[in-house]
């Protein structure tokens, strides 16, 4: 069952940046972050990928602009590094495996 994810929109009264120090707030404004998020986390098309999913049958699916964002921002950096590779892999190799049984 396809499930669109329209969460990201709407800003918790009590997430992680209104708890930081100001200081790292103002350092992730400055990072990449927001603009990966406005540039190319906000113009993943979710509704290409509902066909893949049955209409009437199963839970709803994880948010795909996650999974995808999760591809993208994979590197070979973080491959080098021991533990990394597992920790980003794993749900992404559960992803594909759920949808192309």
């Amino acid at each position: 069952m396809f499930k669109e994810n329209k969460s990201h929109l709407q800003t918790e009264l009590f997430n992680t940046t209104t708890l930081m120090h100001p200081r790292t707030t103002a350092q992730l404004k400055k990072s990449w972050a927001p603009i990966y998020y406005e540039h190319v986390f906000c113009k993943i098309d979710e509704k290409k990928i509902a066909p893949l999913y049955c209409p009437d049958n199963g839970s709803p699916n994880k948010p795909v602009n996650i999974l995808l964002s999760l591809e993208f921002i994979k590197c070979p950096c973080l491959m080098q590094k021991p533990g990394k590779k597992e920790a980003i892999m794993v749900p992404l190799i559960l992803l594909r495996r759920s949808l192309c049984p």
